[in-house]
């Protein structure tokens, strides 16, 4: 299983290409300290997130093997975890100081040998037809620039009976309402005033989702959701109050996370989706 050659950016529509390249100049200004930052233990407002939806990944991975992509695989967070339980991983994404990072977090480990890296994207992922048993694809849907063709290519390389783990961002969420209405124009506002841009992506404008929505999305894409996971349950305007107990009670509430009704609480969310 080999990478087609690299994708180019001649290849792209002008928009699609702008916007990728923008998406490749924040991971790749990210990339030394995403695993620290996101994963790590200095802020645990920051890292809670990431580590509530890395444990829902592992739990969706059970029982799972073959070939794997993780497609959009940022520092290889979850490649040795791949890596485990499949015969084969391949490691896809947009930013080569990414890519640097992967090749790290696999060196030496036993059966490193079985994964490949590759420079692409969503857009247009460089394997053939139904290459995979298995693609995950986490923290990377909110930049795609057309979710139609990036959910069109899953599709396309995953086998038929093939698994997608796919995390997106709840739109209707607090936290996302919050960012929208109160974060974000008063990030705006400092930057014209003080002249210093003090917003989170300053060049990217990230997409969250409706879940019904997205659901039918997979659906029009070929893929069938089976199961669905909420994670970061922020309570409305209490991280506003008290920045420690709004940290508490997300972490009380990932207990009950398969409560439907804590759904609407949930920042991000996991489907796991099936090639029929």
């Amino acid at each position: 299983m080999s990478p087609d050659s690299k994708l180019t950016p001649e290849t792209r529509p002008p928009d699609d290409r702008s916007h990728i390249e923008n998406v490749r100049k924040f991971f790749d200004r990210e990339s030394g300290r995403y695993v620290d930052q996101r994963y790590g233990t200095y802020d645990r407002a920051v890292s809670r997130p990431y580590l509530e939806r890395q444990a829902i990944v592992l739990e969706f991975l059970s029982g799972l093997g073959g070939a794997a992509l993780d497609l959009g695989c940022g520092p290889g967070v979850l490649l040795p975890s791949l890596l485990e339980r499949c015969s084969s991983v391949a490691a896809v994404d947009v930013s080569p100081e990414m890519l640097e990072r992967a090749r790290t977090a696999i060196a030496g480990r036993p059966g490193a040998d079985r994964v490949s890296i590759s420079l692409g994207s969503a857009d247009a992922i460089p394997f053939g037809d139904r290459s995979f048993d298995v693609v995950t694809c986490i923290g990377v849907i909110s930049y795609w620039p057309n979710t139609e063709k990036g959910l069109a290519e899953v599709a396309r390389v995953l086998r038929p009976g093939g698994t997608l783990i796919l995390q997106a961002s709840n739109i209707v969420a607090p936290h996302e309402i919050e960012d929208r209405l109160l974060k974000h124009p008063y990030q705006r506002i400092v930057t014209r005033l003080t002249g210093r841009d003090i917003r989170d992506t300053a060049d990217l404008r990230l997409k969250a989702f409706y879940p019904p929505r997205l659901d039918a999305r997979l659906e029009q894409a070929g893929l069938i959701p089976v199961d669905r996971r909420f994670y970061d349950f922020q309570i409305p305007l209490l991280r506003y109050l008290s920045r420690d107990r709004a940290q508490r009670w997300a972490s009380s509430l990932m207990t009950l996370s398969r409560t439907p009704l804590l759904k609407l609480l949930g920042t991000g969310y996991l489907v796991r989706a099936r090639r029929p």
